[in-house]
Order: C-alpha cells, then structure tokens, then sequence
C-alpha cells in the first residue's frame, strides 16, 4: 500500500451512480490508486454487507480496508475486516487473507500470535489460487506478496522479504500502483543494507510502472531523488529541480505525505554542504538547527504514516542517506537510532536490527575515531534540544 495525500486525489469520474460490485471490477484492474482511495475510503461496514454475494463482500473488505490503512486510519480498517470471510473464492480470500495480514503487522509486536495466525491463512490462501491466471487472480497474489513482505521485515528477514517482492516482480501481472509500491519497498531494502545502486534502479522502474498514476508517480520520482541525494548529490539535485519544473511551482503542497516528503528532501538538498565540500571531521553541522528539527519532524510524520515497516525504513534509510551525503554524519547517526528505537518501542526489533546495520555501516566507514567524535557530537546535540525544550517548558 503505497502511501496517499487525502487533499490532493480526486474523485473518480464517472462512476456517481455505481455501487461496491462495479468498483469491484475497476480494483481487481487497477489495484488501490490513489484516486480510487478517497471512494473505498467512504465505504462503511453496512456499505460491504449490501455488495451482495460474499465473494464480492470477502474482495470489498480486503480493498476498503488497505485504502484505509493507505491513509493511516487503522480504526476503519478494523471495522471495515470484521469477521472471517464466506467467500469460496480463492482470489477473494487470498486478497481479504493478505489484507488482514498488513494489518495484522500494525500490531505484530503486541500480538505476534496474531500475525503469525494471518501469516499461515495467507500462505494457505496462496497455495488454493496456485497460478491461476487473470487479473483478479495476479492482482491477489502482488498484495499478498506485498504482505508477506511486510511480515518478514518486521521480523528483520530482509532476504525472504525481497523473495516475495521479486516473485511480484517476476510474475509482472500485478496492476502498476502494486508494481510500483512493490519497486519502492524494493528499493528501501536496498538502501537499508548499502546497496544504493540496486535501490536507483528498482525506483527507476517504479517510476515506469506509475506512469499515468498522476499521484502516484509524483511519490515515487521523490523517492529516486532521495535515493540519488545519498549517493550523488549534485545529480539528486538536478532531479529534484526538474520535478520542480514538471509540477506545478510549490507543488506539491498542503500537509499530505507526498507534500511532506518534498520538503523533506528540498531542505535536505539545499540546506547541507556546498557541492565538493570535504567534511573532516563529524562534528558541527552544516544543517541549521532550525532546518535539523524540521527534518526531524517531517521524517517523524512520514514514519508514523501507517504502520508499514517497508515504506519506514524507505524514508529512514533516504533521510540518513541524504544526510550523510549533506555532510552531517552525525545527524544521520541520530536518525537511525530514534528510528531503532520507535522500532522497539513497537516490539519489532528484527526491523530495529535493520537501523543497527546501517549504523554500523556508518561506523565502518568513517572509522573508530571519527564515530567515537560522532558520538560526542550527537550526545552534545541532544542536551542542547533538552536544554532548549527545558526552557520553553
């Protein structure tokens, strides 16, 4: 499920006078767009009863309910689920089985017993359906693909995680916003364990597979650009300046996630080191205190989105990077350890694990000396936020 901003996705035309059983047909083609979101998002529980066979009501809840975990609303995703689905329909109840499952990972560090019940349904669901073809059928499999996923790096198990993305990928039958949320998560696990080039190149394809999914596409070039901030800054920048020029200026705006990540990586694009700037040493900042706690709170938001640990660690792993390469090591220190430390708090430490790894990535890289510099540094930073937050108390 690919994130989505409410303020800036439209209604879908031309579909004022259908009901659950034609907008089922429009999903089972196009998967959650954004556009088809804000619809599924006014559906309620009675809405799904009336859809009529349970086949179609088993398909509705599964749809309604990821469009509402897209959007961060848990609370209608629960309602929207309810009981154990009727359904005789194995592509129905794989995607209602794959479904409950995302939202099952929500909660996986207080309930594993939960998740590891819909993680069991689901691989039963998948072995019903087999390699049925049609599109109700591949559009099924991409979501429990995308599932599964989620399951797996939440328990830090990155190559079996990328194993159901790459069969997603491989079978190339899922509707384009699955390719590319699947491409996106892809390229996060890539940038979580240092492979940067891998990550461009599964954003690139992304891009591709979002062309004609206005709000869609417009997340996903974001998120080439950030992949290209960590790794080359002069050339993530240039990107980020032509999607300027593509949209609208200022666009896009509003507090939406697509509106948050872009200010994210304006301010961390033209706020860091000065091109060919040589940092020697991890301490000091090149960001401006003010330009470091907005960062800090644009990153915490886009975390906080819905409960994904994929698209997490995607923006953590951009956000860290872009640092890095702005050359404030030591800022990007600090964003992996909070992010470690939300993952904990949520129980999910096989996915903290996966913020230990690019810190000791980062230790590795500049040294014993320098990081034990980094961390005075970073301890330095924080009593001077709790000095100041002390004062404005």
């Amino acid at each position: 499920m690919m994130p989505s901003s409410p303020a800036q996705t439209p209604t879908p035309a031309g579909l004022e006078g259908t009901g659950p059983a034609q907008w089922l047909q429009q999903c089972w083609v196009q998967g959650i767009t954004a556009e088809w979101g804000v619809r599924l998002s006014t559906l309620g529980p009675e809405a799904l009863v009336a859809g009529g066979d349970p086949d179609t009501v088993a398909a509705m809840q599964a749809f309604a309910a990821m469009a509402a975990m897209g959007r961060g609303n848990y609370e209608l995703a629960d309602q929207l689920l309810g009981p154990q689905p009727q359904a005789r329909c194995p592509a129905a109840l794989l995607l209602n089985s794959a479904a409950r499952l995302y939202r099952a990972c929500g909660d996986g560090g207080q309930d594993p017993a939960s998740a590891l019940m819909a993680m069991n349904a689901l691989n039963e669901a998948r072995q019903r359906l087999g390699n049925t073809p049609g599109p109700e059928a591949a559009t099924a499999r991409g979501y429990a693909g995308l599932a599964l996923a989620e399951a797996l790096l939440g328990v830090g198990d990155v190559g079996a995680a990328r194993h159901q993305l790459a069969l997603v990928v491989e079978e190339g039958q899922a509707p384009p916003v699955v390719l590319a949320a699947v491409r996106s998560i892809l390229g996060g696990i890539e940038l979580t364990v240092g492979r940067g080039d891998l990550a461009i190149g599964h954003l690139q394809a992304a891009v591709r597979a979002a062309a004609g999914l206005p709000a869609e596409e417009q997340v996903v070039r974001l998120l080439l650009c950030g992949a290209v901030l960590c790794t080359d800054r002069r050339y993530g920048t240039a990107l980020l300046e032509e999607f300027q020029r593509r949209y609208p200026p200022r666009s896009p705006s509003g507090q939406g996630a697509t509106a948050r990540l872009a200010r994210l990586l304006r301010l961390l694009a033209h706020a860091g080191a000065s091109e060919g700037a040589v940092v020697t040493a991890p301490t000091g900042s090149p960001y401006p205190l003010a330009v470091r706690l907005e960062v800090r709170e644009l990153l915490r938001h886009l975390q906080g989105r819905h409960y994904s640990v994929g698209w997490f660690l995607l923006f953590t792993s951009i956000c860290a990077g872009a640092l890095q390469a702005g050359g404030d090591p030591c800022e990007a220190y600090s964003v992996l350890v909070h992010a470690a430390a939300t993952l904990r708090c949520r129980r999910m430490d096989g996915a903290a694990e996966l913020c230990d790894r690019q810190i000791e990535a980062l230790r590795h890289q500049l040294g014993e000396d320098r990081f034990e510099a980094l961390l005075n540094e970073a301890r330095h930073r924080r009593m001077l936020l709790q000095g100041q937050a002390a004062e404005r108390a």
